[in-house]
């Protein structure tokens, strides 16, 4: 079922699982509902499933403090293993190979 705005949390959530006739991907959205008793989560071991995210900024930014930023926050992350054999991507995903 395609949830158009990203993401439901909560009991919101918990209700849409209940709903449901087969196990559901938590959302990438953060969870902090604890988890009702009639629920059971479980971990996904594989495929390991990602949604990207990608750091935005002016291609033609010159302001030093920027740049540097994002210098900071990109240096020596590589792909996080996106492109691994067992990484799942959606559909659509600019990252998926």
């Amino acid at each position: 079922m395609r949830i158009r705005d990203g993401g439901v949390t909560g009991p919101a959530f918990f209700d849409h699982v209940r709903r449901g006739d087969r196990p559901i991907i938590n959302s990438p959205k953060g969870q902090t509902t604890v988890l009702p008793p009639d629920l059971v989560q479980r971990p996904v071991v594989a495929p390991r499933i990602y949604w990207t995210w990608s750091l935005v900024w002016r291609r033609g930014e010159a302001r030093t403090a920027v740049l540097a930023v994002v210098d900071a926050l990109c240096d020596g992350i590589g792909d996080l293993g996106i492109q691994d054999p067992d990484a799942w991507l959606p559909d659509g995903d600019p990252y998926k190979p």
